[in-house]
């Protein structure tokens, strides 16, 4: 099973950026693990817990101020 989450947003900037630069994961035991690699048309990341199975993946879209989250 798979749980999806969508923010919408009015403010500007790369929400997906800054939750991945966020310090406070670290005190959920949170990592933040990859970004987008160049070449790729949307921002997305993937966090990893250092004590519980499993990772989310959060996709940026900037058009429309949307955040994915699985």
């Amino acid at each position: 099973m798979q749980t999806v989450i969508q923010v919408i947003t009015s403010g500007r900037g790369s929400l997906r950026e800054k939750i991945m630069t966020d310090p406070q994961l670290r005190k959920f035991d949170l990592i933040p693990t990859e970004h987008q690699r160049p070449g790729r048309p949307h921002g997305w990341a993937k966090i990893h817990s250092e004590t519980a199975h499993g990772a989310i993946n959060l996709e940026w879209h900037g058009r429309t101020g949307v955040l994915t989250c699985r």
